[in-house]
């Protein structure tokens, strides 16, 4: 079977870090035209406590980031779809809404992704033939009883996404999480966790939408193969009730890898598809069902010295078409990471005819199922989160949260700061409910989310607490 379009290269940040690639038709906007007003001001990614947070994936990847350009666009020379991918847009990206005309009156590209929304307005409102509504489960024939085929699909790229962008406004938050893996786990175990956060309009794109990352939590987890598995994890309730206190919810998943030539494996394809699956909702004004839970990839950056290591997020979603496929029990195991499996055909059984490239298969490329989302880190962030230096959950023998460690980390925070800024920590929070109850650390989430003083004989109990 042919291969999809290549996915163009990600959608790089203002950064100073990666130089701009040229582009001979416009010149890229500077990051102040480009981002007019933006909710948290322009992004870029600093540098910082030695490790430094960079736009892009490895070569190997960059050159399959999304353009539906048609199968032979994958035969072109990588530096030539880096420059195509290359434009005025933020972020050093044509994937963004908006029109205006460039240089002498030049059209700028066209978004390559539209906000569902915009999608949906520029389509008349018609949601019936997309793949929620459609079932792909295999049929049975049965002898003497007239049966509905599954449809027949044709793959191509989605054409939307429901989110445009995540803003990785705790960018200490991050930074903690990569150094962790770079430093402490060395790269040779992988670590994944959860994206705390909420969701705004994002006027940098018609109609769009954005996740802000405020909190990263690490349940228990163990390593299996080359990824990791969550295990069962009992303070699971208490997080999710201090996030809900603080007005956030889980947005997101995040999980390590090492450097390869696949954006996301096939295995990987199917779980982020359930993961999205499990966050479906139908409060869309269509009650068509739409998932806006983002996945987050870090890997290595070729371009950093390892000694300095740098860290590579890269943002993705999988289309509604792969969650139904998943939904509908369609796919199997599949041993090549770079091609999804339809499972094995029974008896009497009929299954979706799946068209590649106008051929039809049994396994196909997974590029035809990722979406992109932009991704970038504020230049000046505004996190609810002022602090983020209380010891992390599960990271034991490396970490422990303690009574002791609670007493460590108020010397540390500077006593003249206002009174719910010191407390301003997720991960001290979530400690706090543990070693007391949840009602002390809503007292702490309320004082924190409305910038109010703490009762000051919570703060002699917590600044005097015994060993």
């Amino acid at each position: 079977s042919s291969p999809p379009p290549p996915i163009t290269q990600p959608e790089s940040s203002s950064s100073d870090l990666l130089p701009p690639l040229p582009r001979p038709q416009q010149p890229a906007a500077s990051a102040s035209e480009a981002c007019a007003d933006p909710p948290h001001g322009c992004s870029t990614y600093p540098k910082c406590d030695g490790i430094t947070l960079t736009r892009g994936v490895s070569e190997p990847v960059g050159a399959r980031l999304m353009a539906d350009n048609g199968p032979e666009a994958r035969q072109q020379q990588d530096g030539e779809e880096r420059r195509a991918g290359a434009g005025s847009a933020p972020h050093g990206d044509t994937d963004r809404g908006g029109g205006g005309g460039g240089v002498d009156g030049e059209k700028k590209d066209e978004p390559k992704f539209k906000n569902f929304d915009q999608f949906l307005h520029d389509n008349g409102y018609n949601v019936i033939d997309l793949p929620f509504h459609r079932t792909f489960t295999p049929i049975t024939m049965e002898m003497g009883r007239m049966t509905k085929l599954p449809p027949a699909v044709t793959l191509k790229h989605q054409p939307y996404r429901h989110v445009d962008h995540l803003e990785l406004m705790n960018i200490s938050e991050m930074q903690n999480f990569c150094s962790y893996w770079t430093d402490k786990c060395e790269l040779a175990t992988q670590r994944g966790g959860w994206l705390y956060g909420y969701y705004v309009e994002d006027s940098h794109y018609p109609m769009g939408m954005r996740a802000v990352l405020e909190a990263i939590y690490e349940p228990p987890q163990v390593e299996v193969g080359e990824g990791i598995q969550f295990l069962d994890d009992p303070f699971h309730a208490t997080v999710e009730a201090v996030a809900g206190r603080l007005g956030l919810e889980r947005i997101g998943y995040i999980f390590t890898h090492l450097p390869r030539d696949e954006l996301l494996t096939s295995d990987e394809i199917q779980k982020i598809a359930r993961l999205q699956l499990d966050h479906l909702s139908d409060k869309h004004f269509t009650s068509y069902p739409v998932s806006k839970f983002v996945t987050l990839t870090i890997a290595p950056d070729p371009n950093s010295a390892m000694g300095a290591a740098g860290a590579a997020p890269n943002a993705f979603m999988i289309s509604d078409l792969g969650m139904a496929f998943v939904r509908d029990g369609v796919l199997g195991m599949s041993p090549d990471p770079r091609h999804l499996q339809l499972k094995p055909r029974k008896k009497h059984e009929i299954m979706a005819q799946i068209l590649e490239s106008g051929h039809e298969t049994d396994k196909f490329d997974v590029d035809w199922l990722i979406v992109r989302v932009n991704e970038s880190a504020p230049r000046r962030a505004r996190s609810m989160f002022k602090h983020a230096i209380f010891p992390r959950e599960n990271r034991q023998p490396n970490e422990t949260q303690s009574r002791a460690a609670v007493r460590e980390y108020l010397k540390k925070v500077p006593s003249s700061e206002p009174s719910w800024h010191r407390y301003a920590d997720f991960h001290l929070l979530i400690y706090i409910a543990d070693l007391f109850d949840r009602d002390t650390a809503f007292v702490l989430c309320d004082a924190i989310r409305h910038k109010t003083e703490v009762d000051p004989n919570l703060q002699e109990i917590l600044s005097t607490l015994p060993t």
